[in-house]
């Protein structure tokens, strides 16, 4: 089993290129990413690791020790990140989302800091399937019940790749490895509470496959053909928003005319309106195929019904939208629900990037790069734009065309940049409004968390 992995982990970091470049391994001590660290060394010319230290268990500090012990004695430079918890630990029944997107973002925030653009991570074939039987249980569609891909990027803009190579191997293969190889590990004691959902599956899974003929190798098959499936359907609603959908990417939202779409079967309209809903949306998670359904059935296949007020559904606002009375096309928009909140603001200090509300990435940089502004800076907070927002714009004949060039409900989610000590506002990048009195050049740049499907040749799609 040893030589088999050091050959496809070899195999791998050839076929991406990463051999000589510096790359870094995501190490918790736990076998499968002590195995990949030593795979790593063996492999690649520049290797680093990094720890995340979550701070939700006493012994989380040892722990950290422990791995930089190992990781000195496979001559491999590693420093720790810990996480900081702004209100206290999060609620047991979100801990380990929490702790998951905590760990990614450290993860990714250390790599921008060593300047590193490959990230090792140490997920498995068992880790693969009940992931996606965790799926299963959130009513996933495909895209879901496709798994991990081992390669995926970290953002649409940003140069860091996450590269999983152990996908292809059992918890067997990897605990076979270590114990070849001498590698000491740590169990988790939170792998073996049942309250948390992830391990009770694992411990069903077990249970399944030690009473029946199914074997782990026999879901990985299974895994594979919905994920070929997949890129297939991805293929056709690839082609359906080339002809088919208008995207504003500028103002981040969507317009279709709905007799264009009105001939496509319902499995196809769903999975179009979830891509299309994920885009806008810039949420975490897709929206479910129960409330899809219901968008589709109620009111875009019941064209009499869209004509009612703008219907919220997965963070967006579906509504038509007509440019006159005597327009008499029936054309669709999909758009970012507004803020409603005031703590939705984010915080923002000059020369810093933003990436806000998933959707955009807001950046700045002086106009006059003068010595007040270096020891007096200045911090932002970026919100949402509001209808009382428009009063500023009366006298900025460039900002008010640009603004009622925008369907009302998609203005209303653009970002708003205010002075985070006065709270007036300083800049409305999409309008090109600034009040004058910041020497600041603001830069949006469109940033969707999920970037719609591109059509590929099932050749291009099997390499991924």
């Amino acid at each position: 089993m040893s030589e088999l992995l050091f050959r496809t982990f070899e195999a791998l970091a050839l076929k991406l290129g990463i051999a000589s470049e510096r790359v870094a391994v995501g190490v918790s001590g736990g076998r499968d990413s002590m195995a990949l660290s030593l795979l790593a060394k063996k492999t690649i010319r520049n290797v680093t690791a990094i720890t995340v230290d979550h701070r939700l268990r006493s012994e989380s500090e040892l722990e950290a020790k422990f791995v930089q012990t190992q990781m000195t004695k496979m001559c491999i430079p590693h420093s720790v990140v810990q996480c900081s918890w702004p209100h206290s630990h999060p609620v047991k029944s979100q801990l380990q989302q929490q702790a998951r997107q905590a760990r990614y973002h450290l993860l990714a925030t250390e790599c921008a800091r060593l300047k590193i653009n490959h990230l090792l991570l140490a997920h498995q074939l068992n880790d693969q399937i009940e992931t996606v039987i965790h799926r299963i249980g959130r009513a996933s569609g495909i895209d879901g019940l496709s798994g991990m891909k081992m390669v995926t990027r970290w953002k649409s803009n940003s140069s860091l790749l996450l590269i999983r190579p152990l996908l292809n191997f059992t918890r067997e293969d990897v605990t076979e490895f270590c114990l070849d190889n001498g590698i000491s590990w740590l169990d988790d004691p939170s792998n073996e509470n049942k309250d948390f959902r992830r391990v009770a599956i694992r411990s069903s899974l077990a249970s399944v496959l030690s009473h029946s003929n199914v074997s782990i190798r026999d879901l990985q098959e299974v895994t594979e053909m919905v994920r070929d499936a997949n890129d297939i359907a991805n293929n056709e609603v690839a082609h359906i928003i080339k002809s088919c959908v208008t995207v504003i990417e500028e103002f981040g939202y969507v317009e279709l005319d709905v007799s264009s779409i009105a001939h496509l079967s319902a499995m196809t309209l769903n999975r179009l309106f979830s891509k299309l809903l994920m885009y806008v949306s810039g949420l975490r998670y897709p929206p479910s195929l129960e409330s899809v359904y219901k968008l589709l059935t109620n009111n875009i296949m019941n064209q009499r019904r869209l004509s009612l007020p703008p219907i919220a559904v997965g963070g967006c606002l579906v509504f038509v939208y007509k440019t006159s009375k005597l327009d008499k096309s029936l054309r669709l928009v999909i758009c970012r629900q507004p803020a409603e909140r005031s703590e939705e603001s984010q915080s923002l200090s000059m020369g810093e990037r933003l990436w806000w509300d998933g959707r955009f990435v807001i950046s700045s940089q002086l106009c006059n790069q003068s010595a007040d502004w270096k020891s007096n800076p200045v911090c932002f907070n970026v919100r949402s734009l509001k209808k009382l927002d428009f009063l500023l714009l009366k006298c900025d004949k460039d900002a008010c065309d640009r603004l009622h060039s925008v369907p009302l409900f998609c203005r209303l989610a653009l970002p708003v940049i205010c002075n985070a000590a006065t709270h007036t506002v300083v800049s409305i990048p999409h309008l090109r409004y600034t009040n004058g009195s910041e020497k600041i050049e603001w830069k949006i740049t469109p940033c969707p968390r999920h970037p719609l499907p591109q059509q590929t040749s099932l050749c291009q799609t099997k390499e991924q």
